[in-house]
């Protein structure tokens, strides 16, 4: 009998964060699958959006083979643009689609879609981020049934939250810690089921927390002077020990004879493209348009910019809205109601 792989994917989990955590002693089930094995950095392109590493991955073919670069169709011809969610494998099929004699279990694969070459189970976007795949399973009854006996994810297709209300965060972290619970659970009643050749899940909860935590948590982005002291703990962190604890508890699980494979497509970081996009592209258009005339960032060159835009109103209408708030107004009495009044009600 061949012997089985259990492959579990940390969803944009950051190597640098992982590294200095296991050195500190906080993710012991990874510090011990380290010392037992092997461990590596992956490198992915230079350039992608999340789906792109997860279809290279799931297929083993780079985007200029499978021509599937993100969701998100561009029409050269109308500058139009369709959505087409995960890549279909027509052409390039998963790697684990091993067809009849190899028996396979996909729980929570992000980016991928049911295929009809793999002998086993697949269970599609129980509570994976960004899934791009309908909720179904083959057979098609085993995500109801494994839902109803442990519960669906709190937080699927939902796992956001405002990054400056903390009350929001703490609702978020907290559906995340339930949400990793389920996932253990669903994981263990599928490893108990039958002696897989392959079994393949991904984490979900450490894209979300990166995506929304990481101010909280590092101490070189911008807004942790200002926002930390307002979030007791770390809760990226936390989230992390969380997993880490699943991991130990899903592996105890598997085959003793099982080799275990812990994975990263792609890591996460501080967001470095919200401000140039949002702010300084529409500025400098404005600027072009209209010369002599500013929108958000009146200024004399070489002056030192003011303290970040932060306030109350962030944590009501969200980081966009409240900076665009700012637009310079002729009309005094209108550019103070505009910095006052809600977004929608100016």
């Amino acid at each position: 009998m061949s012997r089985p792989v259990i492959a579990i994917g940390l969803d944009a989990a950051d190597p640098a964060l992982l590294e200095t955590w296991m050195e500190q002693g906080r993710l012991p089930t990874l510090c011990r699958l380290r010392e037992e094995g092997a461990y590596g950095r992956l490198r992915t392109f230079e350039h992608y959006r999340a789906e792109t590493p997860w279809t290279t991955f799931l297929t083993g073919c780079s985007p200029k083979q499978t021509g599937y670069w993100t969701p998100i169709r561009y029409r050269a011809d109308s500058y139009g643009v369709e959505v087409v969610e995960a890549f279909d494998f027509e052409t390039h099929p998963p790697f684990y689609a091993l067809g009849e004699g190899r028996r396979v279990a996909v729980f929570d694969m992000p980016q991928a879609p049911l295929s009809e070459d793999v002998d086993g189970i697949q269970v599609l976007a129980w509570g994976a981020h960004s899934p791009q795949t309908p909720s179904h399973s083959r057979p098609e009854g085993v995500l109801d049934e494994l839902t109803r006996q442990h519960g669906p994810h709190p937080l699927l297709r939902h796992d956001g939250a405002n990054c400056f209300d903390p009350d929001d965060l703490r609702r978020l972290q907290r559906g995340l810690l339930t949400g990793i619970e389920r996932r253990t659970a669903i994981c263990c009643d599928l490893l108990a089921r039958e002696r897989w050749d392959l079994f393949l899940t991904v984490i979900g909860e450490t894209h979300v927390v990166g995506h929304y935590f990481w101010h909280l948590s590092r101490p070189d982005h911008p807004l942790y002077p200002l926002m930390a002291d307002r979030y007791e703990g770390d809760p990226l962190l936390e989230v992390f020990e969380a997993i880490d604890a699943s991991l130990g508890e899903i592996f105890a699980k598997a085959p003793a004879d099982a080799a275990r494979v812990v994975f990263s497509a792609h890591g996460m970081g501080s967001n470095v493209m919200d401000l140039p996009s949002l702010v300084f592209l529409p500025e400098f258009l404005y600027r072009l348009s209209f010369p002599g005339r500013s929108a958000i960032a009146p200024g004399r060159v070489g002056t030192p910019p003011g303290p970040p835009v932060f306030g109350p109103r962030m944590a009501h209408e969200g980081w966009a809205r409240a900076v665009w708030s700012r637009t310079q107004e002729s009309n005094a009495l209108k550019s103070r109601l505009k910095r006052a009044l809600p977004h929608r009600l100016f």
